[in-house]
């Protein structure tokens, strides 16, 4: 595939002296690129999703990284299928991980690259008689993620990237959208299920190699991340309904769970060691650092000019804001907040 040598990012820095996050970096990063995935940082490099042929609508094939500073651009890998949606990008000082992607999502891989040499590995594929979704987490040395077995069912999956071993967790009572990915930060993997009516949170710890259990509010949580020893979840009834959620944090020390409140319901929820990223359902942002157990809200000018439509941290501790710009442009804009 030939590509033209984009000079890709024009950034705007702006500086905060606010609140708890004195002096932290923010920045507008404009992309001319219309359709991106998950674009994650790591120093001056940028490692993004893009869709190299603008005549391929909503196709993203093509990994790139970007160094921010000189303008170099290095093409890391192309997507093996012809309408592709890789997704799911994550970097440590290490590896980069990512999911190369059919647009209907019935063919999956989980690939890894060895950033010293740039070896790149396949972790798992998913079954295309079934629909099941990958949704890799990076930590250290481990990846993590959800798998469809020959037996139909679920398992947690972990992975070393430096002895290429797998191990199987655990294998889940129930599967959905609110429970296909997993989480890990702090030494622990994170991952929620259902039995008997009861939903709850699981909690690895991967160097002792134990599991720890506790009984979530509601008999569906998902979508939950680990924080300051916090359990951070949007919970569901039987019906599932989205609107009528449940999103809170249970403390396990104090075996107590708090609910939160943001507009009649959240669309996302982030979390990175202390610090917490809500948009709420009209799409306004919350952004706050845990002190003394208490939220404490972070100041930020960047959301000011520009509208989010979602929001992720990186391996980095960097929130990662897309943008939805209403003008029709070839270009995109990316926020990030730097830790």
């Amino acid at each position: 595939m030939t590509k033209q040598t984009y000079y890709l990012f024009m950034i705007l820095m702006i500086f905060s002296l606010a609140g708890c996050n004195q002096g932290a970096k923010q920045a507008i990063i404009e992309i001319p690129y219309k359709e991106y995935n998950h674009p994650v940082i790591l120093g001056d490099e940028m490692f993004i999703n893009v869709n190299s042929d603008p005549s391929k609508l909503y196709d993203v094939d093509t990994l790139i990284q970007y160094n921010m500073k000189t303008g170099e651009e290095k093409v890391l890998y192309e997507s093996e299928y012809e309408e592709s949606a890789m997704q799911s990008t994550e970097v440590n000082e290490d590896w980069l991980v990512w999911v190369d992607s059919s647009v209907d999502g019935y063919y999956e891989k989980i690939l890894a690259m060895n950033l010293a040499n740039g070896e790149i590995q396949t972790l798992g594929e998913t079954n295309p008689e079934y629909l099941t979704i990958f949704s890799p987490e990076l930590y250290a040395d481990n990846v993590a993620w959800t798998e469809l077995n020959d037996e139909a069912r679920v398992e947690v999956k972990l992975h070393n990237l430096k002895t290429g071993k797998t191990s199987s967790i655990a294998t889940l009572n129930e599967y959905s959208l609110y429970n296909s990915s997993v989480y890990m930060s702090n030494g622990k993997l994170l991952w929620t299920d259902s039995d008997n009516g009861n939903g709850y949170y699981y909690l690895y710890d991967l160097e002792s190699k134990s599991t720890d259990k506790y009984q979530a509010p509601k008999p569906y949580p998902g979508y939950a991340s680990y924080s300051e020893g916090k359990i951070f979840a949007i919970h569901f009834d039987e019906n599932r309904d989205w609107t009528s959620q449940d999103f809170g944090y249970y403390d396990i020390k104090l075996n107590e769970y708090h609910s939160l409140e943001y507009g009649q319901y959240i669309n996302y929820f982030k979390t990175s060691d202390n610090k917490l990223a809500i948009l709420d359902d009209e799409h306004h942002f919350y952004f706050y650092e845990f002190q003394n157990n208490e939220l404490v809200p972070i100041e930020t000018t960047i959301m000011e000019e520009i509208n989010p439509f979602y929001i992720f941290f990186d391996n980095g501790g960097h929130l990662i804001i897309c943008i939805n710009d209403e003008e029709d442009t070839d270009n995109s804009r990316v926020g990030a907040i730097y830790p």
